[in-house]
């Protein structure tokens, strides 16, 4: 792999980390259902999932990652179309749609840490910043000594 295409690979990592840790915090408006109507805080959750959903697979397809790609159509696409079909029924209603939402945000959550694994394979020294925890936090300046 060449350099360029490191560099590029890096770029794609880091963006789609910061998107998903951002997406994964707003999981939190998970817990606004107890202060907004539910209908309006699942249409808002879902309008960000299905908008985030489709940078997230592309930006996986274009790293080359498709066992994630897979993953999310069995850990979201499946419990979406369970939700599609059994919404037609008036005794789940609007219930129904948390599942698909949660799957998605715990989909979010687990992507979020593979992708710092990927830039410390990489070999980026940012990939403490982006949420690696570092055993030895000195070890950079105990190499300058040796």
């Amino acid at each position: 792999m060449s350099q360029f295409q490191i560099q590029s690979e890096r770029l794609k990592l880091r963006n789609l980390h910061y998107w998903v840790t951002f997406g994964g915090s707003s999981g939190i408006l998970i817990s606004s259902v107890a202060l907004f109507q539910l209908a309006l805080t699942l249409t808002g959750l879902s309008v960000v999932a299905a908008g985030f959903s489709v940078y997230i697979l592309r930006t996986l397809i274009g790293l080359g990652r498709k066992g994630w790609v897979v993953a999310y159509t069995i850990i979201v696409g499946i419990p979406f179309l369970l939700a599609l079909v059994l919404s037609q029924s008036e005794v789940l209603g609007i219930a129904i749609w948390f599942f698909p939402l949660v799957m998605f945000y715990f989909y979010c959550w687990i992507l979020r840490y593979s992708i710092t694994e990927w830039l410390s394979d990489l070999g980026d020294e940012k990939a403490f910043e982006l949420g690696e925890k570092n055993e030895k936090p000195y070890q950079d300046i105990l190499k300058r000594f040796q």
